[in-house]
């Protein structure tokens, strides 16, 4: 199957010529739209609060909304494209999100505003689907992994000039811009989308699985929703725990009738490793709440500079702040009414926090209990989520001949270039996992935080390194020998020894 994709993306590629470099221009577009909203409504929160009359904490209800529809969305995408033709979904899609985005900037109330989201996050999930299957066949395989590369980076570009434009355009303008701006960009991509995007001779008759779909969506959004007031008190607290155990009932009820159909809208075949089922979920909630604590700490941090107070370099410094500003407590020279903003942002800071650190406390737990994670926990910077991530995500290190190899599929390893006769080493490819590689570069740069900090403990060849190049350059060949150490101990069973594997050899 894969094979045919690739013959036939490779003679639709070149029937059309350079006009089919515009497909990956088109889905990254639309990816930019995507990841730009899962970020953007940050920063406005409290004017939308002040205008549809709601608290910013009632309103985090909007962000969960649409990372929730992001989720729920993600299995129609395969089903509507067969269905309805690749380039009819995809348009049906954009039309989706334009039209959610319009309306989100026209509600009047906190449900409308909740509502529109909802679909503007469905319409979403499709864009990203449906881009990925274009992708695939309009190119040949040989080409996918720079093009899948150059979309993904609008995809993560988004969320980090999300604030900044949130912002601009709130204080600027109106908060209802940052989802009008939408619209001309829907409407691009649209038009993009129906001249470029491929038309199949005949779609495909397959059923659409409604039976496992409605149990498996709903249950998604009320595990979504569970985990957004999972750290509430009192009633809160008991309705967040109820919607989980409802969203467990019925993702168990979804799960057991996928495994029983010839046509399920998930395919659970992927499921099948133990690591690989629990240990999923929670890096997925993780990384969520990462990038939303990451958000709202920076928030806190822009407001309070508006002010000319400036807060010191550090989690545990901009943690104690939140705690004092929570509580109540006064901040000189800041007014009471931005103070009330700052309590309640600090809140959901704290929140936030609390339920990073049950997850780390489920991931630490789970790496105890596996034993590949417990022995990948044995190299120095690599911890209980990384060893978790790696034991799931690596199924069958065998199938790489090497660590070099396998250092390649996670994207660590310098591209080539050849110029009059000599081969030029560029920047790392990142074509692999991008959380994974992640995961190893923040290990690494832990480690040369520690040695700079502490150079009489660590590694000499470490400290040599470092002379040499540049710290963000040392980390990255840092993460590429950690990469190769993880490979050889799945494969050989063993745990890591310094004498066996050095980890800083220049």
């Amino acid at each position: 199957m894969d094979s045919g994709l690739g013959r036939a993306g490779a003679r639709r590629a070149s029937e059309s010529g350079d006009a089919s470099l515009l497909v990956p221009v088109t889905v990254a577009l639309a990816n930019f739209m995507t990841g730009l909203d899962q970020s953007v409504i940050v920063t406005a929160l409290p004017a939308i609060s002040l205008s549809l009359h709601a608290t910013p904490s009632a309103l985090g209800l909007a962000v969960t909304a649409y990372l929730a529809a992001l989720v729920i969305a993600l299995p129609l995408g395969g089903w509507a494209s067969e269905r309805f033709g690749m380039r009819n979904a995809y348009c049906l899609a954009v039309l989706a999100f334009t039209l959610a985005s319009v309306l989100c900037g026209l509600a009047q109330t906190q449900p409308q505003l909740v509502a529109a989201r909802l679909l503007q996050g469905m319409g979403g999930a499709l864009m990203g689907t449906i881009g990925q299957v274009a992708i695939l066949r309009s190119f040949a395989r040989h080409r996918t992994l720079k093009i899948n590369t150059f979309t993904s980076l609008a995809s993560q570009m988004a969320p980090m000039v999300g604030p900044i434009i949130g912002g601009l355009l709130t204080t600027y303008v109106s908060w209802r811009w940052i989802f009008f701006v939408n619209l001309p960009a829907g409407v691009l991509v649209l038009i993009m989308a129906t001249r470029l995007f491929p038309r199949p001779a005949q779609t495909l008759s397959r059923p659409f699985d409604a039976i496992g779909f409605l149990p498996g969506g709903t249950g998604t959004a009320l595990l979504v929703f569970g985990m957004s007031g999972l750290a509430d008190s009192g009633l809160a607290g008991w309705l967040a725990a109820t919607r989980l155990l409802v969203a467990g009932l019925l993702l168990g009820l979804a799960v057991r009738h996928c495994r029983r159909v010839s046509h399920p809208i998930v395919d659970l075949t992927i499921l099948r490793f133990r690591t690989f089922r629990i240990s999923l979920s929670l890096h997925r909630a993780r990384n969520l709440l990462v990038k939303q604590h990451t958000q709202l700490v920076n928030m806190i941090r822009a407001l309070l500079a508006e002010f000319g107070i400036d807060i010191a370099e550090g989690l545990e410094r901009a943690l104690g702040l939140a705690r004092r500003i929570a509580a109540k407590e006064t901040v000189p020279d800041v007014p009471a009414v931005a103070l009330q903003i700052l309590a309640l942002l600090c809140g959901q800071v704290l929140d936030t926090h609390a339920r990073l650190q049950a997850i780390d406390r489920s991931l630490l737990a789970l790496q105890r209990s596996d034993d590949v994670a417990r022995r990948l926990s044995t190299i120095p910077g690599i911890g209980p989520v990384g060893a978790t991530a790696l034991a799931a995500s690596v199924a069958d290190p065998t199938q790489f001949r090497s660590g070099r190899e396998f250092a390649a599929w996670l994207g660590l390893t310098p591209s080539q270039k050849s110029s009059g006769g000599k081969d030029r080493l560029g920047r790392i490819t990142k074509m692999g996992d991008r959380y994974l590689r992640k995961l190893l570069v923040v290990g690494a740069t832990s480690l040369i935080r520690r040695a700079r900090h502490k150079p009489d403990t660590a590694d000499p060849r470490f400290i040599a390194l470092l002379a040499r190049k540049p710290v963000r350059v040392a980390s990255v060949a840092m993460a590429n020998k950690m990469a190769r150490i993880v490979w050889a101990i799945m494969v050989r069973g063993e745990i890591y020894q310094t004498r066996h594997a050095p980890m800083l050899a220049g």
